[in-house]
């Protein structure tokens, strides 16, 4: 997922990109940033106040080491101004989404200390049992 936030009072055209990270390292190319995986398109949008919040998933790029590029691509004769860009927010989403409901009774709680308790009063039962049995039949008379 990645999320971040943006204001323009003046239009603006920017797209945000995945970029695969480049073998050795180094900072991806204007070519390289070209051919990543473009994620988001601002065409010319009328200016927001306040910031407006975007949120992409980007799962299916992130498999190897990768770079976020914003490509400010305002030009003159569009009377853009400035774009601000924060709070970037790389990470995952982990909700679930599911058509089954669960219910109370679906749901299996197990009260711990109960079960242990359990488990003690039967093993205890096992040993007394054995015990008894023991006792009857290894009975010596001298």
């Amino acid at each position: 997922m990645l999320k971040y936030v943006y204001q323009n009072e003046f239009p603006e055209r920017f797209d945000v990109y995945i970029v695969e990270a480049p073998e050795d390292g180094s900072v991806p190319t204007v070519e390289q940033v070209k051919v990543g995986h473009k994620v988001y398109t601002n065409e010319m949008e009328d200016g927001t106040n306040p910031y407006k919040t975007n949120i992409h998933n980007i799962k299916d790029y992130t498999n190897k080491n990768f770079f976020i590029a914003i490509h400010h691509r305002t030009k003159k004769e569009d009377f853009g101004f400035a774009l601000l860009i924060d709070d970037i927010e790389v990470g995952y989403d982990n909700t679930v989404s599911t058509t089954n409901k669960i219910t109370e009774k679906s749901v299996y709680k197990v009260d711990m200390e109960t079960e242990l308790l359990r488990n003690s009063q039967k093993l205890l039962a096992n040993n007394k049992g054995l015990q008894k049995s023991l006792s009857s039949k290894n009975s010596f008379s001298y």
